[in-house]
């Protein structure tokens, strides 16, 4: 999007909040100030409103916005709703930001085009080469990493297996094509 969060008002009886004191006198904004404590949420929260009729089609992620759909012709449809739906709330593009026509696109991480949605795979490779824990606390910490990523990789088991790790204070050493071994955990 272009210029973020001064495409949205603030509000009149909100602009108190946003006073500063220069040599010049005092000033209050009235479009949304970057640094503000509340406008990322703010402004997420104004972009999801406006693009509610099309959120079957739309992903949003902060400023950057993505359209999807399984075949050509309802893209071209999709695609009109959504510039339609930005023009009528007066949000407005960058177009060099901007990729049309593209049969794939790579979004937040994911690859998302041609009717399919997944994970960029440069961003496994760093998952993939990982060495495994030997450690309860390396155990910890490749659980809390894991556990942010399980819902975007298949690695649930992975997650469980760490789980279970803890708990027994064994440690799995796994990689790829090699079969499952139990060492003790050094404290």
């Amino acid at each position: 999007m272009r210029l973020g969060y001064y495409q949205l008002l603030v509000k009149p009886e909100h602009r108190w909040l946003t006073a500063f004191v220069t040599d010049f006198g005092t000033f209050s904004w009235t479009r949304m100030p970057f640094g503000s404590k509340c406008a990322a949420n703010s402004f997420i929260q104004a972009v999801q409103q406006v693009l509610k009729p099309t959120q079957k089609f739309c992903d949003l992620y902060v400023d950057d916005l993505a359209t999807f759909s399984s075949h050509w012709t309802a893209h071209l449809e999709h695609v009109r709703q959504f510039l339609t739906t930005m023009r009528e709330a007066g949000l407005t593009l960058k177009l060099e930001k901007c990729d049309f026509h593209r049969p794939q696109v790579t979004f937040v991480g994911h690859i998302i085009g041609s009717g399919r949605h997944g994970v960029d795979p440069s961003k496994v490779a760093c998952v993939e080469s990982m060495k495994s824990p030997t450690t309860k606390k390396g155990s910890e910490t490749a659980a809390r990493f894991f556990h942010i990523f399980v819902l975007m990789l298949k690695i649930l088991q992975v997650s469980q297996s760490l789980s279970l790790t803890l708990q027994k204070k064994v440690c799995p050493i796994r990689s790829c094509g090699q079969p499952h071994i139990k060492k003790p955990l050094k404290p």
